[in-house]
């Protein structure tokens, strides 16, 4: 979305005075300062998801503190911003950095008459586990992680992209560019009434390895298992975990809407779509595992409670028909999945 308005024309003798000849009818080297207004836009169901899956009572303070854990990554605010503009070639004309502190941000970019596409990134700067940018070529500015050989920690920021084509014509003009969340969360909520343990532990996997801001597309390359976070609940029976990570698979291929270009889902798998793994240590020492199947996809921006109760033996039951467990009990570590624990 872009406003326009050209200059007047100047006398003849300032225009002899530009720096672009009027002989020469061929502008396309003359650059002009644009103005180009970033909007961070959050599309988000975080407080339907807390008001519908945690709206009783006894759940309140749970929603409380998940809503309080999450507010510095789902919040339409950035710290900092990235801005590559690619000629029609794809190569690399110029980068600019900057610190935003804000949800929205205008900047006076120099650019000369061509078409370009600006790619943008917000929010990269004090992203854990995120490998630095690589903005040579547009096909290589990627969201990833930066070592999938171990267990990762959540995600710290929300992660913002953009894509845009930036026509310069000669004419004075205004840009505005809406980036969009990329990143998106799994929480595991467990009711504990009545049961005595000494610990949990919980893991996500199946989610997306990294995001291609080109062309809004998220790949699969491999399994990461990410460490959940425990949110101090003191003096409830509920337990609360999660874990801010790249979407999961979906049903449809993972582009970005031909309107908004925000980052929407990603391509089908059989069964389940991502699995949260928790292992609880009872009084005794012995550990349950229970590997928890979720049908329904997660999507960028999105927030996905999955609720249980927990039993003596430390198996879960699950609240909603989308989702299975399969439990061991007196688990032992060993085989090809070894968490942290």
């Amino acid at each position: 979305m872009r406003s326009k308005y050209c200059l007047l024309m100047l006398p003849a003798a300032a225009v002899m005075l530009s720096s672009c000849s009027i002989i020469d009818e061929d502008n396309s080297d003359c650059g002009l300062d644009n103005k180009i207004v970033y909007r961070l836009k959050l599309r988000t169901n975080i407080q339907t998801e807390l008001e519908t899956q945690l709206g009783t009572e006894e759940e309140r303070p749970v929603a409380q503190a998940l809503s309080s854990s999450l507010s510095g990554i789902f919040t339409d605010w950035a710290h900092d911003i990235s801005l590559s503009f690619y000629d029609t070639d794809d190569k690399l004309y110029k980068t600019e950095k900057h610190t935003m502190d804000a949800s929205q941000a205008e900047y006076v970019v120099y650019l000369p008459e061509r078409d370009y596409r600006n790619l943008v990134v917000a929010n990269i700067a004090d992203a854990e586990n995120i490998r630095p940018l690589d903005d040579t070529h547009p096909g290589d500015m990627k969201l990833q992680y930066d070592n999938l050989t171990d267990t990762l920690n959540s995600h710290t920021t929300g992660l913002f992209t953009a894509r845009q084509v930036i026509e310069v014509c000669g004419c004075t003009e205004t840009y505005y560019v809406d980036l969009y969340m990329a990143n998106s969360c799994a929480a595991l909520v467990v009711d504990t009434t009545g049961v005595d343990i000494r610990g949990m532990k919980v893991f996500t996997q199946d989610f997306a390895t990294s995001f291609a801001v080109a062309d809004s597309t998220y790949a699969f390359t491999a399994n990461p298992v990410v460490r959940s976070t425990e949110i101090p609940l003191p003096g409830q029976h509920r337990t609360c975990h999660y874990a801010v990570s790249f979407p999961s698979r979906n049903n449809t291929v993972a582009t970005a809407s031909a309107v908004s270009q925000a980052p929407a889902r990603a391509d089908s798998q059989a069964e389940s779509l991502f699995r949260i793994k928790a292992y609880i240590t009872l009084p005794d020492g012995s550990v349950t595992e229970n590997i928890i199947s979720v049908e329904q996809p997660l999507l960028a921006g999105y927030l996905k409670i999955i609720k249980m109760k927990m039993k003596h033996d430390g198996s879960l039951t699950p609240e909603s028909h989308d989702v299975g467990v399969s439990v061991t009990l007196d688990w032992k570590q060993g085989g090809t999945y070894e968490p942290e624990i």
